[in-house]
């Protein structure tokens, strides 16, 4: 990537399986603890960029070639899509409410451009904001507990008490 050329490289796929690439790479990004290189290759059937974790690369050889660059990337933008992410809504517009100590979190580092905040006079705090509702951020969401209600959308809404309601089923079994 820092060369700015294409290479070879011989990858382990995750049934453990290892091929060969003509890699032509974009982008590397860090998702928690694995890093990924985002690239497109050589013969790839369909259109799209691909992310291969580097930590299955078993061999690299670079080749003379400039790597085929994807017209208009923008990693950053990329991310923002959710391109490392999988999207469980169609749905962009989310509401949550938090306690205000949690919010405070949210006001420092805005989830979109268009969060909007509002206080409740119960003390908790109402945040929206236009984003891509994906699996990591049920998981950042669920890492809150009690802390944050999801409000709508509904359909993640109902996901998120479903989970609820299993972690009480779990927790309330008598096994330990």
């Amino acid at each position: 990537l820092l060369l700015n050329k294409q290479f070879k490289m011989n990858y382990t796929k995750k049934g453990g399986e290892t091929k060969d690439y003509i890699v032509n790479a974009q982008g590397v990004v860090q998702q928690e603890q694995v890093s990924y290189l985002i690239a497109t290759y050589d013969g790839q059937k369909a259109e799209g960029l691909i992310q291969f974790a580097i930590h299955r690369i078993n061999d690299i050889e670079i080749l003379g070639s400039q790597p085929k660059q994807v017209a208009g990337f923008d990693i950053r933008e990329y991310l923002e899509q959710g391109g490392l992410d999988i999207s469980l809504y169609p749905e962009q517009n989310l509401e949550l409410v938090f306690n205000k100590p949690t919010a405070q979190h949210l006001n420092e580092t805005p989830l979109s451009k268009d969060q909007q905040w509002a206080e409740l006079k119960d003390g908790r705090v109402r945040v929206t904001a236009t984003i891509n509702i994906t699996q990591s951020i049920k998981w950042w969401l669920l890492g809150f507990g009690d802390q944050v209600e999801v409000i709508k959308p509904k359909s993640f809404r109902d996901d998120m008490k479903k989970t609820a309601q299993g972690m009480m089923n779990l927790y309330s079994s008598n096994s330990k």
